[in-house]
């Protein structure tokens, strides 16, 4: 069966929580919610758009957990 190409990442299996594509956190410095558009991974680095702390992006049992730099 073909790929759906518009399948959405968020469909994976619970093994894959890894390449698992969240698209929102909280910043763990101000609270502020960031939403994304373009989806972000473990180990992706951004920043929080209200205060600006550089994140990283890690994931525990299967939660997004953003951890300053």
């Amino acid at each position: 069966m073909p790929k759906d190409l518009n399948a959405s990442d968020d469909d994976e299996p619970s093994g894959a929580t890894e390449r698992k594509r969240f698209r929102e956190y909280e910043c763990p410095e101000c609270s502020a919610h960031n939403p994304m558009d373009d989806g972000l991974y473990a180990g992706d680095e951004v920043h929080c758009f209200y205060c600006g702390i550089p994140l990283i992006a890690t994931v525990h049992e299967g939660r997004l957990r953003m951890k300053t730099h």
